[in-house]
């Protein structure tokens, strides 16, 4: 990404007429290499459907987490009341 930021920028300077297409240029350049990237991730980590479920299974087990903990607070209400 360096070296289209430092393009674009040099090229900006020296045609400022320009330099409003040039800022889209580089702003799309932006887009692809983030989406690159995230694509990277997104296939590195076993595609979309396996972090779906993850996600589902983590949030499922801090839902059991929550509903124990409140069950162990509600035990030790009533037994100290």
């Amino acid at each position: 990404m360096v070296p289209i930021y430092s393009v674009t920028s040099y090229l900006g300077l020296h045609n400022p007429s320009n330099a409003l297409i040039y800022a889209m240029i580089r702003d799309c350049y932006e887009c692809v290499v983030l989406f690159s990237f995230l694509q990277y991730c997104l296939t590195y980590l076993g595609g979309p459907e396996n972090i779906a479920r993850y996600m589902l299974a983590k949030q499922h087990d801090e839902a059991v987490q929550i509903v124990t903990e409140t069950d162990r607070i509600q035990k030790r209400v009533s037994l100290s009341a």
